[in-house]
């Protein structure tokens, strides 16, 4: 899997901010304290994965969408993946067809797996 963009609105102090990876070479995150860099790596993990209290991350000011957009390519496969972290709630894409759309909680949450579960671990696989 090769990271290409990261795009995040309305999530915690972050209002929009959009990162293209480099293919290839280190990508780093640099800043002072509390400029966000966990919260951006919360919101970068949680567009695969959801996050358990998306509460804890709603927007400190301006946008309140709470949405994640993460494409990256897959073999040779163009995936991407839109988050709305408030309603944990996921599409997937790829090459341009909508395959998924759904919790996209791989891990159940506690709740032991659901087939919906199943399904998005399989496309994560």
């Amino acid at each position: 899997m090769r990271l290409e963009r990261f795009e995040l609105q309305g999530f915690a102090q972050h209002r929009n901010v959009e990162i293209r990876f480099r293919d290839g070479e280190p990508n780093l995150v640099i800043g002072p304290n509390e400029a966000g860099k966990t919260h951006l790596m919360t919101a970068l993990t949680g567009t695969l994965f959801g996050i358990p209290d998306p509460d804890r991350y709603v927007p400190w000011r301006g946008d309140t969408s709470m949405t994640a957009r993460l494409a990256f390519v897959s073999g040779e496969e163009q995936v991407e993946l839109e988050r709305r972290f408030a309603d944990q709630q996921i599409v997937v894409t790829v090459n341009g067809v909508q395959v998924y759309s759904g919790r996209g909680l791989p891990f159940g949450r506690g709740r032991g797996l659901t087939q919906e579960d199943e399904r998005y671990l399989e496309l994560l696989n």
